[in-house]
């Protein structure tokens, strides 16, 4: 449970507009649909196009803040001198959490500051300054609550046929375990995080939601563990690269997703023993 109150918003662990020293007055890009790019392809002897998939490009978010507390100058720059070191660009590519609390929902996005503005005039020369904040998130996709499930292999039963054979024929209860429903909470697809721990052959995770099969030509002992992060698309096999091992019937890593609302998931190995099992973490995703 986030302690955003209405209004904030936490840059990089920073609580930036925090309503007191710096509070919030406008919100531009948090809530909206991104720039859509169209995968329409232009019939060439006929009216329209061919319809393809639309993808949403990346967010910029725009927050514009004025400062509050300061009585006086010196006051003041006590405030903006933190405010400018905490925007200042990266040396690197890293993306990092920006936490929003509007509307009574606290989401989080990752992304790196764009711009930044704190004009001179008479706003500032009486302390009370406007500030203008813009960050770029490549991914444009808001999170939400954090998810986590363990799918223990199927156990077999312990009944079954018993022989000599008598009729009519008692097969027993089918196999039990394996399964799972994990709920994505958002409104867009969420790439999640799968740990796969032995002993087990062939590791097989079906959604029945979607079809789609991840699946692994691999033994995995006990001590081995498969991890398969669907947003970045690595296989790795006790932190070795495992790409290689990705089986012909299996969709690419980022393919498999969990889509908003329920999604019936199956660990179903080729053979396993006791302790095998899938362990997915994810978050809510929200366009």
């Amino acid at each position: 449970m986030s302690d955003l109150t209405e209004g904030q918003i936490r840059w990089r662990e920073r609580l930036l507009f925090d309503g007191r020293d710096l509070a919030l007055v406008d919100l531009q890009g948090w809530d909206d649909l991104p720039e859509v790019e169209s995968g329409n392809v232009e019939r060439p002897s006929r009216h329209g196009a061919w319809p393809g998939r639309a993808l949403v490009g990346q967010r910029f978010v725009t927050a514009t803040g004025v400062l509050t507390s300061a009585r006086n100058l010196q006051a003041m720059s006590a405030v903006l001198t933190p405010l400018r070191r905490a925007l200042t660009l990266p040396g690197d590519a890293r993306q990092h959490p920006l936490t929003i609390r509007v509307g009574g929902q606290t989401l989080t996005s990752y992304g790196q500051v764009s711009a930044r503005s704190i004009p001179g005039g008479p706003g500032y020369q009486a302390a009370r300054p406007t500030v203008v904040v813009q960050w770029t998130c490549p991914d444009p996709r808001r999170y939400g609550r954090g998810r986590a499930t363990q799918i223990n292999a199927p156990r077999p039963s312990d009944d079954g046929l018993e022989y000599p054979l008598e009729y009519p024929l008692d097969y027993g209860e089918p196999a039990r375990g394996g399964s799972a429903v994990l709920t994505n909470g958002g409104d867009t697809a969420s790439h999640p995080v799968v740990t796969i721990t032995g002993p087990c052959t062939r590791p097989r995770l079906i959604n029945r939601n979607t079809g789609r099969t991840l699946e692994f030509h691999l033994a995995l002992a006990e001590t081995d563990t498969l991890v398969i992060d669907c947003e970045r698309g690595t296989v790795t096999v006790n932190s070795n690269d495992g790409f290689h091992t990705l089986s012909t019937a299996s969709v690419p890593p980022e393919h498999w997703t969990l889509e908003p609302g329920s999604n019936p998931v199956h660990f179903r190995p080729e053979t396993s023993g006791h302790g095998a099992g899938a362990s997915i973490v994810w978050n809510d995703a929200h366009i």
